[in-house]
């Protein structure tokens, strides 16, 4: 990406990953499955959900090869992220509180142990997940609106919309 941003060529890079979208979706199928085992009943339901999400945010990000990956990378979509780390640290405490101070996960190291896997929250798409999923979606829009270009506060915006609609979250939020 650093050789392509000068010369102005970063859409023939994220055409060349957005290509690989069918190898990465061959890996969430992969992973799902081999993980079923240690869901619960709910959370095996919801496998579905899980794998229509990653197919549509794959879509979404590689909308016509990639254009929109490369709008956020040519807006500064990572430098705004990072300079927004601790404002979306605080929106995830604000929102998940203890819940997420308490995720058995070390960035450097991931998951430790299986009494850590044990410890994950379960993947529900339940009225609590679906407002604190919109809870946070403002929370972190609203930091992101922060930067200088809105382009990258507008396409995650849009990315939370998007997973909004293929998860039952969308019917949850309507009817609340």
């Amino acid at each position: 990406m650093d050789k392509a941003r000068p010369t102005g060529d970063l859409d023939e890079v994220f055409k060349k990953y957005c290509r690989k979208k069918p190898i990465l979706k061959n890996c969430i199928v992969n992973y799902t499955d081999s993980i079923e085992p240690c869901l619960e009943p709910i959370e095996r339901e919801n496998k579905k959900i899980v794998l229509n999400v990653t197919e549509k945010i794959l879509n979404f990000v590689c909308f016509k090869e990639g254009d929109r990956i490369a709008l956020f990378i040519a807006a500064k979509g990572p430098e705004c992220f990072q300079s927004k780390g601790q404002a979306i640290f605080e929106c995830a405490n604000a929102t998940y509180g203890s819940e997420a101070k308490n995720l058995p996960i070390n960035p450097a190291n991931g998951l430790q142990s299986f009494e850590d896997i044990k410890s994950l929250p379960s993947l529900v798409f339940d009225d609590k997940a679906c407002r604190n999923m919109d809870k946070f979606q403002t929370c972190v829009v609203d930091a992101l609106e922060g930067c200088d270009d809105p382009t990258p506060a507008n396409l995650l915006d849009s990315i939370f919309n998007y997973i909004k609609k293929v998860t039952p979250c969308e019917k949850v939020l309507k009817s609340a």
